[in-house]
């Protein structure tokens, strides 16, 4: 991928995914993690972040971007650094607006559709006073936390009588989920899908585990035809393998068409990073997760790669993408990682949050949520700046993408 060039101002960006009913992700939401006063200067930083993570055709292909706009944002050119085929516009409504005002805007909210804009704005713009701003909205937010609970239900089933698609917001815990898909809700946004799943004391379901013991064998760099044989007892793993590799991810320009070519052309190193970005994505039940681990991983690596080395590097991808290996696969950490053999400082992160790799992993956590302290000690005890560190994020994101839509 490309090398991502910084907009001019230092925004603290945070993602937050907003998911579909099957807990994958449907589209990203970019947001100034400080919170702060929004003004155009902000609103231009995150829209710059939004293009140059466009840039990546598959996450142009594969998600949406909401980017929150204040009034002043919408009508003045910085809209031209976005493509509106993937970008939707969240209004925020203007205070102190007259009726006349209201009126006035509705004809540049439809200007902006016109262009090709999809247009995202809070359960607010239900009430009268913003009812010509409501034909021109792609998607309602219902923010759940905004709403006395008792209203909840007629609040949804007034908005579902409505054109725009509807996203439950400020979802902090599984009643509310289940409240709002029993509701009719589709799309889902909030703390509760950030955070780890509780683990009950279950077993590895079958491909799980075959992996996790190729991962095991690639990390001792065991004979090739031991790990052959172990491919060979789930031709899905085999076929999967072979199709990544000639997918173009290694360079490579002659097709492999077995196992034992594999290992001569990529070696056991690069086909251990692949691995462990299928157990990632193997997650059951819960894509999204799958996908957290493995942008989670890439940041890591990146973050680390200002400050540690080669090797260093690769562990600190590993540690990122396994921090949420019991929540994948429902099986105890502890458990889940018994038998790799995991380097002790890979170790010290994932069981005991502590060590090298700790600082790394906590400021990847805190790039997924609000915390913007959380955020600003973590960069600080790493000595890198918002900057660096919102750059890395964002070619994560792309990375992981593009690696994912192989």
């Amino acid at each position: 991928m490309s090398e991502i060039s910084a907009p001019t101002r230092d925004v603290s960006v945070a993602r937050h995914s907003i998911l579909d009913q099957r807990n994958a992700i449907f589209a990203y939401e970019l947001v100034d993690r400080s919170d702060g006063t929004p003004d155009m200067a902000r609103d231009v930083t995150l829209l710059g972040h939004a293009g140059m993570l466009l840039t990546s055709q598959a996450l142009a292909e594969r998600r949406l971007l909401f980017i929150p706009c204040s009034w002043a944002t919408l009508g003045s050119e910085a809209l031209a650094t976005v493509d509106p085929e993937h970008t939707v516009l969240e209004v925020l409504l203007p205070s102190g607006f007259t009726p006349e005002q209201v009126l006035e805007g509705a004809q540049l909210l439809a200007s902006l559709r016109k262009r090709g804009f999809r247009l995202a704005f809070a359960h607010d713009v239900m009430g009268s006073a913003w009812r010509p701003w409501l034909a021109h909205a792609s998607f309602l937010k219902l923010h759940f936390g905004r709403l006395p609970p008792a209203a909840i239900p007629a609040v949804i089933k007034a908005a579902r009588q409505l054109p725009p698609k509807l996203i439950a917001c400020g979802i902090d815990d599984q009643e509310q989920h289940k409240l709002a898909s029993s509701l009719g809700i589709e799309l889902f946004q909030g703390a509760w899908f950030s955070q780890p799943v509780k683990v009950e004391t279950r077993s590895l379901r079958p491909n799980q585990a075959i992996i996790l013991e190729l991962i095991a064998l690639l990390r001792r760099e065991a004979d090739t035809a031991e790990v052959e044989s172990l491919l060979k007892r789930d031709a899905a793993l085999s076929f999967n393998l072979l199709r990544y590799i000639n997918s173009g991810a290694f360079g490579l320009t002659t097709e492999v068409s077995s196992f034992r070519s594999a290992v001569m052309l990529v070696g056991m190193q690069r086909l251990l990073r692949w691995a462990t970005v299928l157990m990632a994505s193997s997650a059951s039940g819960a894509p999204a997760l799958g996908h957290t681990a493995v942008v989670r991983g890439r940041l890591m690596e990146l973050l680390a790669a200002e400050l540690l080395t080669s090797e260093q590097c690769d562990q600190a991808f590993v540690v990122g993408v396994f921090s949420l290996l019991d929540s994948m696969t429902g099986v105890p950490l502890e458990r889940a990682l018994d038998g790799l053999a995991l380097p002790e400082a890979v170790n010290d992160a994932l069981l005991r949050r502590q060590g090298l790799f700790e600082p790394f992993l906590s400021l990847a956590e805190a790039c997924e949520g609000a915390n913007d302290e959380a955020f600003a000690a973590n960069a600080d005890r790493l000595l890198l700046s918002g900057h660096q560190v919102n750059m890395a994020h964002l070619q994560a994101l792309a990375w992981a993408e593009d690696l994912l839509a192989a």
